[in-house]
């Protein structure tokens, strides 16, 4: 007899996590001049996965569909695979200060 259906456990990356835990505030990296001149306080961005090359980055996107900058944060794969899953993102602008843009990433459905 084989005890062989259960795991012991110990995390990795069939780990569960929970997609709508996330909220990190962060900045925008690779910021565009001029779409960060468009935006205010209170703006919402939505974060989309673009293919660029053979790799996939997480940018913050305007309601006229222009791309704001890119997005890395510690949970920044977690968040890929979510979106990968069908789970939507966004982020608020919180401040603007030149070009420096922080903004509060959050899961699309805790508005």
């Amino acid at each position: 007899m084989s005890g062989g259906d259960f795991s012991g456990g110990g995390g990795g990356p069939d780990e569960v996590f929970d997609c709508a835990s996330i909220f990190e505030k962060t900045i925008l990296n690779s910021p565009k001049p001029d779409v960060i001149s468009k935006l205010k306080v209170g703006d919402v961005l939505t974060l989309e996965l673009k293919q660029y090359d053979e790799k996939k980055s997480l940018v913050a996107v305007t309601s006229d569909n222009e791309v704001a900058g890119s997005i890395t944060s510690a949970t920044l794969s977690k968040i890929k695979n979510c979106i990968d899953q069908g789970f939507s993102y966004i982020s608020i602008v919180e401040s603007i200060e030149g070009g420096r843009c922080t903004v509060l990433l959050r899961p699309e459905t805790a508005l």
